[in-house]
């Protein structure tokens, strides 16, 4: 069964830290990984490493082939590779009525045009 879980949140927002607590690396293709295959990191004026940007096009044509394979064998992916702006994340008022933040897309949208009806509550 193809399983497809994608990680979307702004850099430090806590998806790779979740990845690691609930022992999902196996299972994950991240961009930022693939970033440090291509290149050494990067020393930045404080002497800290930051992860090059500058291969984006080669570093998600190789991420696409790793998971067009992964899907064509039926494989759970999680990729772990997309982040949003600041601008992106947008404090929503929740469909139980309690406020959270999402990245603001087409489904957020709907949802604030449209009242959300809740069928069932999950141990919330």
């Amino acid at each position: 069964m193809r399983k497809l879980i994608i990680l979307r949140g702004a850099m430090g927002a806590g998806k790779s830290t979740f990845i690691k607590e609930q022992n999902l690396e196996r299972f994950t293709l991240c961009a930022d990984n693939i970033r440090l295959l291509l290149n050494a990191p990067e020393l930045t004026m404080s002497y800290s490493d930051r992860i090059p940007q500058f291969n984006n096009i080669k570093v998600w044509e190789i991420l696409y082939t790793l998971l067009e394979e992964r899907m064509r064998k039926g494989e759970l992916t999680i990729i772990d590779a997309v982040h949003a702006k600041k601008e992106d994340v947008k404090i929503i008022k929740s469909p139980v009525g309690m406020p959270g933040r999402a990245i603001y897309n087409d489904y957020i949208k709907q949802t604030e045009s449209e009242k959300c009806k809740i069928s069932k509550c999950y141990n919330c």
